[in-house]
């Protein structure tokens, strides 16, 4: 009887359970942003432990002209393996668009629906068929007795699409957000945030202002580049305190 097998199986088991509790260690707290256009993909790798401020481990920006279908994608989930680990989606700026507009006057669990039928002339395109949520703004004093909320909704089937291709490519994946409140993310991070942040976000072709305070979002605009050095707000939300 070889009376070593119970010491090697022991000892496999060890080197395994080692080898899981590693992984484990290298995943705790990690969370990914990806972020695709039409010609590039963005990843934000970032780590939060409990009691500790969030940590950027790494930030990446590739040409994808091939968008979703870009091979580029499978070489940024095996390098920053992010299979493993939750993953937030960042829709592009293209595809949706925020207003800020009068709360209708319904309950909580029916404003949705009530918002789809108020606020189509809050936006530039159809919204029977968009994605359509609502999210409030902090209180308010200068609108009296109307209260306000930023409604955002996406163009046709962007939400979908965004949803198929993210649950086929990332297992963690669990949430798709907007650019403005991941600049007010950002910002709640910051020290100042206590009295209120101005976070400015420069693109290609637009660049994009957000006010913050406490952690709230109380303003958003964005300003398009018409023409080389023009800037041209083209809208504008707002509440004051």
């Amino acid at each position: 009887m070889d009376t070593m097998a119970p010491v090697r199986m022991l000892a496999t088991v060890g080197s395994r359970l080692s080898r899981v509790s590693k992984k484990r260690r290298r995943t705790e707290g990690l969370r990914a942003a990806v972020a695709i256009s039409e010609n590039e993909i963005a990843v934000a790798l970032v780590r939060k432990l409990d009691g500790q401020r969030p940590k950027v481990l790494r930030i990446m920006v590739e040409e994808a002209p091939l968008g979703f279908a870009d091979p580029v994608l499978k070489k940024i989930i095996s390098e920053f393996d992010l299979r493993r680990i939750p993953v937030s989606a960042v829709i592009n700026p293209s595809d949706y668009q925020i207003a800020q507009v009068h709360a209708p006057d319904v309950p909580r669990a029916e404003l949705r629906a009530a918002a789809r039928f108020s606020m189509r002339d809050a936006f530039d395109f159809p919204i029977d068929t968009a994605t359509l949520d609502v999210f409030d703004l902090p209180e308010q004093n200068s609108h009296g007795n109307k209260k306000m909320c930023f409604a955002v909704t996406t163009r046709g089937d962007a939400v979908e699409k965004m949803n198929d291709v993210f649950e086929r490519q990332f297992r963690k994946f669990d949430v798709i957000d907007i650019p403005e409140l991941c600049q007010r993310n950002l910002a709640a991070l910051l020290p100042q945030d206590a009295k209120g942040v101005a976070f400015l976000m420069l693109r290609d072709d637009f660049a994009q202002l957000v006010l913050t305070r406490r952690g709230m979002l109380y303003v958003t605009r964005r300003f398009e580049y018409r023409e080389r050095g023009d800037r041209n707000g083209d809208s504008e939300y707002e509440t004051g305190e």
